[in-house]
């Protein structure tokens, strides 16, 4: 069996759902969350993620590689308040061997109402004297491919990021 066969008979994996509760400091003078959390909570999603595609702390220690997010979209959707608590739904959107695009769906436990779609690049790199890009081992490209099998739902593909524009009106 080729390379690209046992990628594609890859058992299904997808990582586990996160969950961040939201604090008082977080929160503005509207009583939501404050713009810049919600990258804080992606980014500690990200970290969950590493952890359970195998990047973890040991394989960081081991290999020198991490990943580092190169760019982040956040689509604001719905207000989240001081007393709601966040599940967010990671989905590999596309990936290569050395980097990864995800969206991540926040949404509001209990009541499923999406809050939030970040979008987000990341990259597989290693930390020597230089920082240099990395292909993921072949245990983690398997992993991200049977993880991509499973596509992220249609409403969170459509409400992913966008081109920022400004229509012209009269």
């Amino acid at each position: 069996m080729s390379d690209s066969d046992s990628a594609n008979h890859a058992p299904a994996w997808s990582p586990s759902a996160y969950q961040s509760a939201i604090e008082s400091s977080w929160i503005d003078y509207n009583g939501h969350l404050r713009d810049g959390y919600y990258g804080l909570i992606a980014s500690a999603s990200i970290d969950a993620l590493m952890d359970d595609l195998g990047l973890d702390q040991s394989y960081r220690q081991q290999s020198r590689c991490t990943l580092y997010t190169v760019e982040m979209h956040v689509r604001f959707l719905s207000e989240v308040k001081h007393d709601d608590v966040l599940t967010l739904d990671r989905y590999a959107v596309e990936f290569d061997t050395k980097r990864l695009r995800s969206l991540i769906a926040m949404r509001i436990h209990g009541n499923q109402t999406t809050a939030a779609v970040v979008d987000v690049m990341l990259l597989h790199v290693h930390q020597g004297d230089a920082v240099t890009t990395r292909p993921f081992p072949a245990t983690i490209q398997q992993r991200l491919v049977a993880w991509a099998r499973q596509p992220a739902p249609a409403d969170v593909l459509t409400l992913g990021s966008r081109a920022l524009t400004m229509s012209r009106r009269s």
